[in-house]
């Protein structure tokens, strides 16, 4: 490996002394400890992973049972306003319907 540039770097006293003690226990340079650890730096920060990787598994594994939201939501937001603005909860709404007499089949007039 053919080294052409020198950088300089400002360490605060305790890291200096940590780093110090450490090339003296291991018998290797400042520079060895320093250069491992900015190899290993950058393959954690090229190995991380952004949000979605870290969740893909999990994302459509726990659901409510209901397979087709994406594509019924707008319904399901319609039919939740039309229950709200009629203050009535969908049980109440079938007994009603029930009670009033109604199959739930269309009926075709003739005439």
């Amino acid at each position: 490996m053919k080294y052409t540039d020198i950088t300089t770097v400002r360490l605060p006293q305790e890291l200096d002394q940590k780093l110090e003690t450490y090339s003296s226990l291991w018998n290797t340079t400042k520079t060895e400890i320093i250069k491992e650890a900015l190899q290993n730096y950058f393959a954690n920060k090229e190995s991380e992973k952004d949000s979605w990787e870290v969740g893909e598994s999990f994302f459509g594994n726990y659901g409510n049972g209901v397979s087709d939201m994406s594509q019924t939501y707008k319904k399901r937001i319609k039919e939740k306003l039309r229950l709200k603005a009629h203050h009535t909860r969908p049980a109440d709404l079938v007994a009603s319907v029930q009670a009033a007499g109604h199959t739930g089949r269309k009926t075709s007039r003739k005439g």
